[in-house]
């Protein structure tokens, strides 16, 4: 071995056995620590791929919040070179999230108002087609056919199916164009409008009922909304037909009319009123309804007797002097402008009975039955004579001798006034 000649090191030496004796020396030699294999978190060289770093394993840049750092992670390498100044997208809007849900749970009754107008809108346009059809074929109506006349209506309604494959000029695609804002596009349009309302109105969601009173509007509602779905499908069925003939558009406006009475919000709010109007549910009446406008109403009252004073609430001070005008049973009365559900009282000679289906009602203070027919005092009102006043007798009510048919109470029993009574 010459001088100067560094021996190699056996550790990185390999020796050659067998049939790697046609091999170099050098060709498994190693020189320092063994090849690492390729590590992919390591930065890459490539200008056009560079490696997007682990949220977890890089700090944000600066002024970057944590949860949209690791929001923002794509796994992906992006497709072009990466620019620190670029804005990021941010996503804490909660609320554009919520829109769908928001949507899906459309109140009831503001879709079933929306599928009102629509049914009307669209009522009215099949008509006014109707109308204008049916003035341009009267002059050969008597000669044409059941077959010709449900062409006319096709070819009023839009263009021939075999026109469509021809147009190849610009003329024809002017034209084409021009025939597209007749009645078919229209009919598309109304279809696709009310298929709509109908489909919101259908799965629109029900308020949870919060009292008695409450829970006959949701099984109102309830059946409204599996009517809405049933005539929804017939309607559907009716707008694929409606490009036949004109049978089918007349079918179509009769459903459409029936469904827009069923939706009529108007008619909604009368039959809640008329519900409403005369409800005595006692003393569990649900006192939201007490402040209700449409129940506010002249009534006399009979006040009760406790102890020889008179006990009155806050909305009858000041009628103490009034006596009752119902009849002699010698209670005191107050003259009201409001109405609550549960006063029990005897019933006011200033309105017609027979309005309000207060025709024969025993009073429960004082326990007189009012039959409309023996009422001197309605009879009075009915001759222009005004609240005719009944003469008053013993606090105890009429006695047998001068009692009046048709007044006083059951037969075996002796009126008075009762005491304890509380008036809410």
């Amino acid at each position: 071995m010459s001088r100067g000649f560094i021996a190699p090191d056996r550790r990185a030496v390999a020796p050659t056995r067998g049939r790697d004796g046609g091999r170099e020396f050098f060709s498994d030699l190693m020189i320092g620590e063994p090849r690492r294999p390729d590590d992919s978190r390591r930065m890459s060289m490539n200008v056009e791929y560079p490696r997007f770093p682990i949220p977890s394993e890089y700090p944000p840049p600066p002024g970057y919040p944590f949860y949209e750092w690791d929001g923002f992670h794509d796994p992906r390498p992006p497709t072009g070179p990466r620019h620190d100044n670029r804005q990021r997208p941010r996503h804490d809007s909660h609320v554009e999230r919520e829109k769908p849900h928001m949507d899906h749970t459309a109140n009831f009754d503001s879709a079933c108002t929306k599928l009102f107008q629509q049914l009307e809108q669209a009522e009215q346009f099949y008509q006014n087609f109707q109308q204008e059809f049916d003035n341009e074929v009267t002059s050969i109506k008597r000669y044409a056919g059941d077959g010709i006349l449900r062409e006319l209506w096709s070819r009023r309604i839009g263009i021939p199916p075999s026109r469509r494959d021809s147009i190849k000029s610009e003329e024809e695609v002017n034209e084409w164009e021009d025939q597209l804002r007749k009645p078919c596009q229209k009919f598309r349009i109304q279809a696709t409008k009310l298929d709509m309302c109908l489909q919101k109105a259908a799965t629109a969601v029900i308020p949870i009922p919060k009292s008695r009173k409450d829970e006959t509007s949701v099984d109102s509602a309830k059946l409204l909304q599996d009517k809405i779905a049933t005539s929804g499908e017939g309607i559907r069925c009716l707008l694929g037909k409606v490009y036949r003939s004109r049978q089918y558009c007349s079918e179509l406006v009769k459903e459409l009319g029936q469904l827009k009475s069923l939706v009529d919000p108007q008619k909604s709010q009368d039959d809640e009123q008329e519900d409403g109007f005369g409800s005595n549910d006692g003393p569990q009446a649900d006192a939201s309804g007490d402040a209700d406008q449409s129940c506010y109403q002249n009534l006399t009252m009979c006040i009760v007797f406790t102890c020889g004073e008179h006990e009155f609430a806050n909305e009858l001070k000041g009628y103490e002097g009034v006596t009752c005008q119902c009849h002699n049973c010698g209670n005191h009365s107050a003259h009201v402008m409001k109405r609550w559900n549960w006063f029990t009282f005897c019933f006011v000679p200033i309105l017609p009975l027979s309005t309000h289906a207060y025709k024969d009602v025993v009073c429960r203070i004082c326990g007189f039955a009012q039959p409309l027919d023996n009422r001197q005092d309605v009879k009075s009102q009915e001759r222009g004579a005004g609240n005719e006043m009944q003469p008053q007798g013993h606090p105890g009510g009429p006695g047998p001798n001068n009692q009046q048919p048709g007044w006083g109470p059951p037969q075996g029993q002796q009126p008075g006034a009762k005491s304890n009574m509380t008036y809410g």
